[in-house]
């Protein structure tokens, strides 16, 4: 009996035992689905982590990112719901996104965009930790959302990258992973690169402004670059050329695409002087920020080697060490003051000449008149005197041969007087016409210079020469046959008066011993350089052109035209 009874106490001992084991592995049990889920868990939200770093990777669009990430967050069953506001530098709401919610966000978006953050939206702000609530249905009382979160627990942190918030993140978790520190670690890693993400569209956002405005400015600059009308040029530090405009790609005969980044200014300077001038100013341009520009003159060379007077102004690009250089092309002007300056000279060299001249004319006629004309007057009154002192004293026949000596005399004044005028300006002129006058000129010429042949060719009516054209071809004629009398020591003048197509043109040529055209400027050719200036000035004061050609030894041959209609 006693044994059994020690039988019976020892089976309830081991019972006793047994439930204790079965308590132990039930705990054990427990723990381990606990862990299990616990592992679960933690390998959803690190799957939920690689799912969000793809797609920060692909997606470029803010709000699409927001919303991708809280529906990864909440569909990988790491998080119930999820949801993020993104905020302003001053707190105030930007945009939303959420997953898991629904039409429920709609109460706490709404709130949020009239300013107003729950509790722990403001707490979180202020801290740069993980925000738990255990138990947002109870202790949330100005939450919208807080009846979504029964039995649940919640976490809330910054969007926060370098310095920089752009807002918050909240989802709600079981409450047992709420004491867990790796979960806290996760999530925030998971706000970090989220806030990562935000931070990179924005600054690629900020590149695209920056490039788009770039791209407009430099739209802007071209515009004005090319409308301004000049050639213009950009020159690195380097002295390359950066950029060149149209105009400049005409000055140079080289295409933007030959000059930009492949030529320097220094290519285009013909004379070594203006090199060592620009080098200098360029110089002076990038080491004083505060250098006014600075104009010159060069002689500018282009592509076919052809050199160009140019007018250049240097001015230093503000903030950069580029300077932009302009150029106009004075050539054609320079040549003009040059011709100018020529015509110039040469009118006053004519007008000297022309008071010499007149002074030197002055003084033949003053000197014909008083040995021609004025001694034949002096006769005429020493016969009149003569004849009437006769008839005073009776002897009518002595006065009367006497009157009759004095006709002779009267008749080689008239002669006198007529050889002046004829200089001066032949009558026949006026009375018969250019065509005569010129036949007349040349008789009368070959009858003081016999030596010299006349060959004369004249195609054209009397009609077809404009009266005002008569005596401006009869005075060159006139001045070119008298330096070759002077000077040409010519025995042959070929004489030409043609009318062409739209033309009328005089043509005097000899035979003589020519000069060179250098010597009109000369003391020597002054004589010479009379005759040509008179021939040339009256020519084009007339509406046409004059030309002369002559070489030492070669003769001479001068060429007077006028356009006709």
């Amino acid at each position: 009996m006693k044994e059994a009874k020690k039988s019976k106490a020892q089976l309830l001992e081991e019972l006793e035992a047994l439930r204790h084991r079965i308590d132990e592995l039930e705990k054990l049990e427990a723990e381990r689905k606990r862990a299990e889920e616990r592992i679960e868990h933690l390998s959803t939200v690190l799957r939920a982590i690689r799912n969000i770093n793809k797609l920060i990777t692909k997606q470029k669009d803010r709000y699409r990112l927001l919303k991708e990430a809280c529906d990864t967050l909440t569909k990988t069953r790491g998080y119930y719901n999820t949801w993020i506001a993104l905020l302003d530098g001053s707190g105030r709401l930007v945009t939303t996104a959420e997953a898991g919610l629904g039409k429920d966000f709609l109460p706490m978006a709404e709130r949020m965009k009239n300013g107003k953050l729950t509790d722990c939206g403001r707490k979180v702000l202020a801290q740069s930790e993980v925000l738990v609530t255990k138990d947002p249905f109870s202790t949330c009382i100005d939450c919208p959302l807080s009846a979504m979160y029964s039995g649940r627990g919640a976490m809330t942190v910054q969007l926060e990258y370098s310095g920089k918030l752009y807002g918050l993140l909240t989802v709600s978790i079981p409450r047992d992973f709420l004491s867990d520190d790796e979960e806290r670690a996760l999530f925030k890693q998971v706000a970090g690169d989220i806030a990562f993400a935000l931070n990179s569209l924005e600054l690629e956002e900020e590149r695209k402004q920056a490039e788009g405005a770039l791209r407009e400015s430099e739209v802007k600059y071209r515009t004005i670059f090319e409308a301004t009308g000049t050639a213009k040029i950009i020159i690195d530090e380097d002295t390359t050329i950066s950029l060149a405009n149209r105009e400049f790609e005409k000055l140079s005969g080289y295409s933007k695409g030959e000059v930009e980044r492949k030529k320097r200014w220094a290519d285009f300077i013909a004379q070594k002087d203006d090199l060592e001038t620009i080098k200098e100013s360029l110089n002076f341009q990038r080491t004083d920020p505060n250098a006014a520009p600075r104009n010159y003159e060069y002689k500018f060379i282009d592509r076919k080697g052809t050199v160009r007077d140019i007018f250049g102004t240097i001015a230093r690009i503000p903030g950069t060490k580029k300077t932009v250089a302009s150029f106009l092309d004075i050539t054609e002007h320079k040549r003009g003051e040059e011709a100018l300056q020529e015509s110039e000279r040469q009118l006053r060299f004519l007008s000297s000449q022309l008071l010499k001249a007149q002074e030197n004319e002055r003084k033949r006629i003053a000197q014909e008149l008083h040995d021609g004309i004025g001694q034949t007057l002096s006769a005429i009154k020493f016969g009149i005197e003569y004849a009437l002192n006769g008839l005073d004293k009776g002897t009518a026949s002595a006065g009367g041969k006497a009157l009759e000596s004095i006709i002779p005399l009267i008749k080689g004044g008239i002669e006198d007087v007529r050889r002046i005028c004829t200089d001066l300006r032949p009558s026949i002129l006026d009375d018969l016409g250019l065509l005569v006058t010129i036949s007349w000129f040349c008789k009368e010429f070959q009858t003081i210079y016999s030596g010299i042949r006349i060959e004369k060719q004249i195609s054209i009516k009397e009609g077809e020469v404009p009266d005002i054209l008569k005596t401006v071809i009869y005075r060159i004629l006139q001045e070119a046959f008298n330096n070759i009398a002077k000077h040409s020591q010519a025995d042959v003048v070929r004489l030409s008066l043609e009318k062409t197509e739209g033309t009328i043109e005089l043509l005097i040529e000899d035979n003589g011993r020519g000069f060179n055209l250098q010597d009109t400027d000369s003391a020597e050719g002054s004589k010479t350089g009379l005759g040509l200036a008179s021939m040339k000035e009256r020519t084009e004061y007339s509406g046409g052109s004059f030309s002369i050609e002559s070489t030492r030894g070669a003769g001479t041959s001068a060429r007077a035209s006028w356009p006709y209609k």
